[in-house]
């Protein structure tokens, strides 16, 4: 089951990398909407691809074959450290509105929940 809810979990990340790919100069464009001044902001979507395609694919090996456990926890720190900016940057909680207003912050802070979990569990 740890590999299941493994897979889950990893598996939102890489096919937001892979479409993070195809949809380029869209995913550059929406994050100078929210921070016009960011520096790099090419270089830092080439990292965010890399972080959201390699780092589950370095996670679920190591789970498949008990191996590179310490490269893993590196991918999965990458992750919840990726997950933090983003929800900052994107979804931060607003007090002020309803639930569904903040439905984005909760979800992605259950996704930092699972990450967690899975860092422990490795």
């Amino acid at each position: 089951t740890r590999l299941i809810g493994a897979i889950l979990l990893c598996l939102m990340f890489f096919v937001s990398g892979i479409h993070k790919i195809f949809k380029f100069t869209s995913t550059k464009e929406s994050l100078l909407s929210k921070i016009p001044s960011w520096p790099l902001p090419r270089v830092s979507i080439a990292i965010v691809i890399t972080i959201e395609i390699l780092c589950p694919i370095l996670i679920l090996y190591s789970l498949l074959y008990d191996q590179i456990k310490t490269v893993a926890r590196a991918s999965l720190i990458a992750m919840i450290t990726f997950v933090v900016i983003v929800t900052c940057i994107y979804h931060p909680l607003d007090i002020k509105k309803k639930y569904m207003s903040n439905v984005a912050f909760f979800s992605n802070l259950s996704v930092t929940g699972g990450l967690l979990t899975l860092y422990s569990a490795l």
